[in-house]
């Protein structure tokens, strides 16, 4: 169903894309999860949750001091 509503918007729906990303994070695919939070942020720039939940995956791939200058 995620994937659905992000075909038909052509990856704009801030909600099905930050969805995408916390299955995606759950599941173990950090990295893909990263990039749909990115996307999320590019979306919408002063969502603060986006950038918390950004930086949060990149802590979780070790990249500690990246997480930090988030």
């Amino acid at each position: 169903m995620i994937d659905d509503i992000l075909n038909n918007s052509k990856e704009k729906s801030e909600y099905a894309l930050f969805v995408k990303a916390m299955i995606l994070r759950i599941n173990g695919n950090i990295h893909e999860s990263l990039e749909m939070f990115k996307k999320c942020h590019l979306l919408d720039p002063s969502n603060i949750d986006y950038l918390k939940q950004f930086g949060r995956s990149l802590y979780l791939l070790g990249r500690h001091k990246a997480a930090i200058d988030v």
